[in-house]
């Protein structure tokens, strides 16, 4: 009689279990605080109100902020996200894609820490990754409302992780994927190019982000200012401690 090989306890094992583990905790506990009424903060509301909104065919529109969301911010993400939604059409359903989405965000850090580390060492990089799992801010933005933004750091890492490879058109969608979250993520983008200059890659490397940047805020910002109601930008008062004239008047 043949019996069963001996389970292979391997870092790829450890960290799929792990995940698998993050999401299921964490998708039950989103779920009790909102059976419980917890979630008091309008984030999960008027995302819920907007993807429900857009599934009927009134794209962004918010009947919390209105007229739209497109006065608060440029998320285009939300309809790539929507055939998701249409699966559930509840607040719940958001909760799931952002616990699943932050648990996966554990693959490219262990793939990034891999690369750093060499392929000898694929237990430390398993322990980086877990750390991810384990860190109490990521599960304070996991369970804090509803955000775009574990999106956009998944795809963020993501590209992290096809700039070590050389990877160009991983690289570039990645980071489109990122600017498609959020406005202010062009930021981030923007500095991949002074990584690349630093390092001395090639000007694909240092300009990509760059003019990939510039063009999603320049979008992003106009088409806020074309649906708010004060026709700025409203978070800009998040930045009036760098003084100067960051706050609208």
């Amino acid at each position: 009689m043949k019996y069963p090989r001996t389970l292979s306890w391997s870092p790829n094992l450890f960290l799929t279990l792990g995940i698998i583990g993050y999401i299921a905790v964490f998708f039950m506990l989103t779920c009790w605080k909102y059976t419980h009424f917890y979630y008091d903060n309008l984030d999960l509301a008027i995302f819920n109100n907007v993807f429900f909104n857009s599934l009927q065919g009134n794209w962004f529109a918010a009947t919390i902020h209105p007229p739209t969301y497109l006065g608060d911010h440029f998320s285009p993400l939300i309809l790539l996200l929507l055939p998701f939604y249409a699966l559930g059409r509840n607040p719940i359903t958001l909760l799931a894609m952002q616990t699943i989405i932050i648990g996966c965000t554990a693959l490219p850090i262990y793939q990034i820490a891999k690369k750093i580390l060499g392929a000898e060492k694929q237990w430390h990089a398993l322990g980086i990754a877990l750390l991810w799992l384990l860190n109490p801010v990521v599960h304070n933005m996991n369970f804090f409302e509803f955000s775009l933004v574990p999106f956009a750091m998944f795809f963020v890492f993501l590209a992290i992780y096809f700039y070590q490879q050389k990877q160009t058109w991983a690289f570039t969608a990645a980071l489109v994927m990122a600017l498609l979250a959020r406005e202010d993520i062009s930021l981030i983008v923007f500095f991949f190019g002074f990584i690349a200059w630093f390092e001395k890659r090639n000007w694909f490397w240092r300009l990509t982000p760059m003019v990939l940047a510039i063009a999603s805020a320049a979008i992003g910002f106009s088409v806020i200012g074309a649906f708010s109601a004060t026709g700025s930008y409203k978070f800009l008062t998040y930045y009036g401690w760098l003084g100067g004239t960051t706050v609208p008047e």
